[in-house]
């Protein structure tokens, strides 16, 4: 049979209520000279059992495990928030074996939903749950992308290791700036292969050339472009290129004036260069975009 008895720690302290029932609880409440395991009473101020695990504002500390690898028990549980002016975690390299780099950091975000929500203090009154509006994540949708990250509660409720996630966010910010990083350099020799095709004009005579710009521009179905070359000219070209310098078309010309149709569904939206070369050097040089209603 279960064993209850009240504890007087000090005289003007009378508030320590023990009961053995599996295991030995110490619960201090305000002065409550009640059974503590009664139902309707008010939640202690702390628990302690004798297996290690403290509640504060619970009776019965939880005994979570991370799943899927995880087992160990959660030792302290506090029903409200916590104060403090730092945290640490363990993370000395000598407590670790098989470190890798986490790989596709990206992806895992990508998977993850940020929420903003408010806790459900109707439902759950004995939780201390802090009103207004919530920032963070729903456990159960972390667990399907990352299952280390979630607590699974022996009270049945799931939790999020915030702790955990950092690493994840660290390596998905430098797979991020290894991209950006990528694309610069190509941005800065596209800026450099544009600025020696313009030097190379400018060193060119481009009397008597004419290269109009495309209409209608920017365009969704269908452009014109129309030109003018002096009498006698062979080897004249217009082509069209995209911004890393790709020819995509390719149109020889005739001495005089005339014009080239280009299609919009032989280009992908965007922005595209087009030029007219005589004898593979540029004479003159134009932009026109493609833009899909």
């Amino acid at each position: 049979m279960a064993r209850s008895h009240r504890i007087a720690l000090h005289d003007d302290f009378p508030i320590a209520d023990a009961e053995e029932v599996d295991k030995f609880f110490i619960s201090f409440r305000n002065n409550q000279n009640v059974n503590p395991f009664a139902a309707g009473n008010k939640l202690p101020v702390m628990t302690f059992q004798a297996n290690g695990r403290v509640g504060i504002g619970k009776l019965q500390p939880t005994s979570g495990s991370c799943t899927p690898l995880d087992k160990r028990p959660v030792l302290l549980d506090v029903n409200g928030l916590i104060n403090a002016n730092g945290t640490l975690v363990g993370s000395d390299r000598r407590f670790k074996k098989d470190i890798e780099t986490i790989p596709n950091s990206m992806e895992l975000i990508r998977k993850m939903r940020g929420t903003t929500y408010t806790l459900n203090t109707k439902d759950f009154p004995d939780r201390n749950f802090s009103s207004g509006k919530q920032y963070g994540f729903i456990a159960q949708e972390v667990a399907e992308v990352v299952p280390e990250l979630a607590l699974l509660n022996s009270d049945g409720y799931y939790a999020v290791n915030y702790t955990m996630l950092i690493p994840v966010l660290t390596e998905a910010i430098k797979e991020q700036d290894a991209t950006i990083s990528a694309l610069q350099t190509e941005l800065s020799e596209l800026r450099r292969t544009v600025a020696d095709l313009k030097a190379d004009r400018a060193g060119q005579n481009t009397e008597g050339f004419r290269l109009e710009q495309n209409a209608p521009n920017p365009f969704s179905n269908s452009t014109v472009i129309g030109y003018a070359l002096p009498s006698g000219t062979n080897g004249a070209v217009i082509s069209v290129y995209d911004l890393t310098g790709r020819t995509l078309r390719s149109f020889n010309l005739s001495d005089g004036e005339g014009q080239i149709t280009l299609n919009a569904g032989d280009l992908p939206e965007g922005l595209y260069i087009y030029d007219l070369q005589v004898n593979g050097r540029q004479v003159l040089e134009r932009k026109m975009s493609v833009a899909r209603k």
